[in-house]
């Protein structure tokens, strides 16, 4: 989507708002490698997607200190936004770049 040159950005999850585009896919590039990161060391220690969804909650709730105080809010955002699926997906791109 980078690629195509757009100026603006309205992602609608949340709520509506214009973004930066570059920063935007910047930010979510740099946020996918650093999941996968974290799923890649799950792996490694003998882990699976349940693993991987534990590290990629934990990750996000040290990332966001609001997070930790307010459990509601990490509830609601955990529900909104789903660590499992999240997990199998990448479990599943780390088990099929294995393959080869």
């Amino acid at each position: 989507m980078q690629a195509l040159g757009a100026r603006r950005a309205f992602p609608t999850h949340f709520g509506l708002s214009a973004l930066e585009p570059d920063q935007l896919f910047d930010e979510a590039a740099a946020s996918l490698r650093r999941a996968v990161a974290l799923a890649s060391e799950a792996v490694a220690a003998g882990g699976g997607a349940s693993e991987i969804a534990g590290r990629l909650r934990e990750d996000e709730l040290a990332a966001l200190p609001r997070l930790a105080q307010d459990t509601a809010l990490a509830d609601r955002l955990g529900e909104t936004t789903s660590y499992e699926l999240n997990a199998a997906g990448i479990a599943r791109y780390l088990a099929k770049r294995q393959a080869g």
